[in-house]
């Protein structure tokens, strides 16, 4: 059947109506009216550490009577200059204090990198504006420049030992960086030793100080005085503080002093009969390197040569130092033979020279028998007349007087006797013999 022509008519009215109603679906939009209001639209209430760069863009949003985006509009982001309570300071790339920024299809305008980066600059808050010609509000953006968060860490020296009241081998070195890993330059730091609770020791920097603050260098790092361990054993805490609630916390441990001199006291040069003891003990003195008594249990060992012996018969005994840092040996007794005897003094486990005492042991005094009479022929006086003669002889004479009878001592006799004999004493035993001989010639002569 052939179509009607009204049919095609009303076909052709209905795809026209199609075509109109399309065209106003999908024609172009109508253009945006002039911008009425910015808005802000994120970026706002940041805090960074100083000299970093701020993370969010600061966006604002140009718009229209019908709150539509306005394309293609110039928004001025500026600082401020500081003011009462905002002190902080920042800047855009390159350090310029503002920015011009174009809105763009959606009415967004907003800092970005690479020309409008915003980085914190001195410590505080600062405000930052945004405004556009024809709008009288402005879109205000508050941001703080931080101070850093010091990161503390010790480097060197915060776990060593020393003896009571001696030096610690080296200072303390800490370093802090920032939460970039940063190195903070001229940052303060405070050195602290702390005692209390399960820190029993102490330690002091120079001057007595427990504490001391100091600056970083150019690699952040900064190091202590040197330490000193007072006198008490156990641990003490070093702190390096970064900020009060910054900090890196190490220990230190303080030991009893090692010994450093030995001397003696007492003992030496004095001297004792064989068989018996001496009078005195041998006594030593155990000190530190600061002359302070060695505590901690040293002990001192005494060792005897031939001559003498400990009472017990040994030669070695072990002696542990007292409070006063002094160890006394044992009983010392002689021996069977005299001469020179010697007590040597060692301390045990230490590289310190050993001292030795010089005594004595002498002979017993020997012994006599008594003459008859009771006197003592070893001690009789050199002038008494030997017991078979009744000869004396004056004090202070060189001349015997001989006794009448013929039968005295001869002259040897009386020089074998220890009398003086004198010239006097010759010539009379001369006439004697002579005489004698003559007695002799005559009676011969008579008897022819």
């Amino acid at each position: 059947m052939t179509p009607s022509p009204l049919r095609f008519r009303a076909t052709a009215l209905v795809l026209t109506g199609m075509i109109v109603l399309g065209t106003g679906v999908t024609g172009t939009a109508v253009a945006a009216g002039p911008p009425v209001a910015l808005v802000e639209n994120g970026g706002d209430a940041q805090s960074v550490q100083t000299g970093h760069a701020f993370p969010d863009n600061l966006i604002t949003r140009v718009l229209d009577a019908d709150d539509e985006g306005v394309a293609g509009v110039q928004v001025t982001f500026a600082i401020q200059p500081i003011s009462p309570g905002y002190t902080g300071t920042a800047g855009f790339t390159g350090g310029f204090q503002s920015v011009v920024v174009t809105s763009d299809a959606e009415g967004y305008a907003y800092t970005s990198a690479p020309d409008s980066v915003l980085t914190a600059g001195a410590i505080g808050d600062l405000v930052i504006t945004a405004t556009t010609p024809g709008v009288a509000e402005p879109v205000t953006f508050t941001q703080t420049s931080a101070a850093p968060l010091p990161l503390v860490d010790f480097v060197d020296g915060d776990a060593q030992t020393a003896g009571t009241r001696l030096p610690f081998d080296e200072p303390v070195t800490a370093i802090v960086n920032d939460e970039y890993g940063e190195p903070l330059v001229g940052w303060p730091v405070t050195f602290e030793l702390q005692t209390g609770g399960f820190y029993t020791a102490t330690a002091t920097f120079p001057g007595g100080q427990s504490s001391v603050t100091l600056l970083t260098g150019a690699d952040g790092r900064v190091t202590s005085p040197g330490m000193t361990a007072g006198p008490t054993v156990g641990q003490v805490q070093i702190l390096a503080y970064g900020a009060a609630d910054s900090f890196a916390a190490g220990v230190l441990t303080v030991v009893d002093a090692p010994p450093a001199y030995l001397l003696q006291v007492s003992g030496g040069g004095q001297s004792a009969t064989v068989g018996e003891s001496f009078a005195d003990p041998f006594v030593v003195s155990v000190l530190d390197a600061n002359g302070y008594p060695a505590a901690g249990g040293v002990q001192v060992l005494f060792s005897l040569d031939g001559f003498t012996t400990f009472a017990d018969g040994t030669s070695d005994a072990t002696v542990q130092v007292d409070d006063a840092g002094h160890a006394t040996s044992p009983v010392v007794v002689a021996g069977v033979a005299p001469g020179t005897a010697t007590v040597d003094v060692m301390v045990i486990d230490s590289a310190l020279e050993p001292t030795r005492f010089v005594a004595t042991v002498v002979a017993a005094p020997a012994t006599t028998t008594s003459a008859v009479g009771g006197s003592d022929p070893t001690t009789a006086p050199s002038s008494a007349a030997p017991p078979h003669s009744s000869t004396t002889v004056p004090a202070g004479t060189t001349t015997a007087v001989l006794p009448s009878s013929s039968s005295g001592p001869t002259g040897p006799e009386l020089a074998a006797t220890g009398v003086p004999v004198g010239p006097a004493v010759s010539v009379s035993l001369l006439l004697m013999v002579v005489g004698l001989a003559l007695c002799a010639f005559v009676s011969r002569m008579r008897r022819s």
